[in-house]
């Protein structure tokens, strides 16, 4: 009788300090997801895209100011070549002047004067081409230095684009060994706690949850009971009751499905769920689930008409904390509960509603119909704060 004591106390004394340790590791989690929360809004990810995009702009502004500086060169050549032609016409007329004003006078002199006059307006065609191809070469000074600035400005932004993803890409990558190094932490603690918990319940030892596997258990047997009375009073046949039909409930999401025994369900179990929700403040659900964690008829609570085809996020988290009956729930804890044969079995999970997750037990015992295994009753209450 000693070594049975020494046992038990040597269990319950495992599992307190598994519950500590798990809590821990909670708050450390906890801290590993707001470092990768902090990391994520820290990094301007829009800023990165939207250089990128300006950069993309520059690019394409580069290449037309190269074009119009090639325009210019052409036309530069091509003045270059005018004033080339006309220099060799101003050399040979002021030439031919100077001979005829040196050998003629009278009417020659008159010619003399017609050649000075051309050489005067060829003179003044040099000094207004000389003006323009000035200008012209002003506008492709500041076109190319233009083209600099831009180049200059958009290899800074390209570096900073560059920095930028490199970061991105760092912490996506450090996110995603956090967030495997998180699910990993969580699995061992509840796989650890789980087999503790297990360890508890068959030595009979009396615990917190040992109100909790009575309940569950006297709970289960009350449906299993009123489902047997109902086959005999033909109010639903065996074949409805076990059967594995199921029929989606066209644009629900999460995922709907109706079944032949879920209209006998729905008028059935809420007068036996609902009081267990009123027995103790600590039980946040009540549902008797089939043996493949199908849930055909959840709380009243938790039994809302979905919002059909959703079009946002927070439409579909809306649907899925407040329409939780008629869904499949596989998680491991569904699946155990579903499934499971033993007199009461109770788990320690993570459960997920809407946007919120908390850290729940699962108390579960199974229902059987006249010798059938039909599925489990389930009792989820919060663990200890």
């Amino acid at each position: 009788m000693n070594l049975y004591n020494e046992r038990s106390d040597t269990i319950i004394s495992q599992s307190t300090h598994l519950i500590g340790g798990k809590a821990l590791r909670l708050a450390n989690i906890s801290e590993e997801i707001n470092a990768i929360t902090h990391s994520l809004q820290s990094c301007d990810t829009q800023g990165a895209t939207l250089n990128i995009s300006n950069l993309n702009e520059q690019v394409s502004q580069m290449r037309e100011l190269l074009d119009n500086a090639l325009s210019i060169l052409d036309i530069v050549k091509k003045e270059s070549r005018t004033i080339g032609a006309i220099a060799d016409q101003t050399n040979i007329l002021s030439v031919n002047a100077a001979i005829q004003a040196a050998q003629s006078i009278g009417v020659s002199g008159m010619r003399f004067s017609v050649v000075a006059h051309e050489v005067k307006q060829l003179a003044t065609r040099s000094k207004e081409t000389a003006v323009d191809i000035s200008k012209q070469l002003e506008a492709l000074i500041e076109s190319f230095n233009r083209l600099q600035s831009e180049i200059d400005n958009s290899i800074e932004k390209a570096e900073s684009a560059k920095e930028k993803v490199a970061s991105i890409t760092s912490i996506n990558n450090d996110s995603s060994q956090r967030l495997d190094r998180v699910g990993q932490l969580l699995k061992e603690a509840f796989e650890r706690e789980n087999h503790q918990l297990k360890l508890l319940i068959k030595t009979g030892v009396e615990t917190e949850h040992s109100p909790f596997c009575a309940k569950a258990i006297e709970t289960a047997a009350l449906i299993s009971e009123t489902f047997e009375q109902a086959i005999k009073d033909r109010k639903i046949s065996s074949q409805a009751l076990f059967s594995n039909e199921y029929t989606k409930i066209e644009g629900s999401n999460p995922e709907q499905f109706k079944t032949p025994y879920i209209e006998f369900t729905d008028k059935i179990l809420p007068t036996i769920q609902e009081p267990i929700c009123q027995w103790n403040p600590k039980v946040a659900f009540c549902a008797a689930v089939r043996i493949d964690s199908f849930l055909p008829t959840h709380i009243l609570k938790v039994s809302n008409p979905q919002r059909l085809h959703p079009k946002t996020a927070e439409d579909i988290a809306w649907n899925d904390a407040n329409c939780r009956n008629r869904r499949f729930f596989k998680d491991p804890t569904g699946i155990a509960a579903g499934k499971n044969r033993e007199q009461c079995m109770v788990r320690v999970y993570d459960r997920k509603v809407g946007d919120n997750t908390v850290i729940m037990y699962d108390v579960s015992a199974p229902i059987m119909v006249n010798n059938k295994h039909w599925g489990g009753l389930r009792i989820g209450y919060k663990a200890k704060e």
